[in-house]
């Protein structure tokens, strides 16, 4: 069977869907410091803070900024919840299926 070059993510924060695509990788930092989840990584929980990064099959990098959140992978998906934002003055775009183009709430 061939090695899976990708995996799913998906990033909700409180308000909305904030992230949904496919991505070479997710990084982010918990209690134990900065981690890396990549295709068919086994399947996780963790308490995350301060941002979480997804790379895209194209090598692009978008960072997310976060207070507190969790993250989980299970069967091959990441889901990011976003407890906590910090505030922004900038918002990026949205991304979703259609558009890709990430987005951060500001509320």
């Amino acid at each position: 069977m061939a090695k899976q070059q990708t995996i799913y993510v998906t990033i909700i924060s409180r308000e909305k869907k904030v992230y949904e695509g496919e991505a070479k990788a997710v990084s982010s930092i918990n209690e134990k410091g900065l981690f890396d989840i990549l295709p068919e990584h086994t399947n996780f929980i963790s308490v995350i803070k301060e941002k979480v990064i997804v790379e895209e099959p194209n090598g692009k990098k978008t960072e997310f900024p976060l207070i507190r959140g969790v993250v989980r992978v299970l069967e091959g998906r990441v889901q990011v919840l976003i407890g906590t934002l910090p505030k922004f003055t900038n918002t990026p775009n949205q991304k979703s299926p259609q558009t890709k183009n990430p987005t951060i709430s500001s509320k």
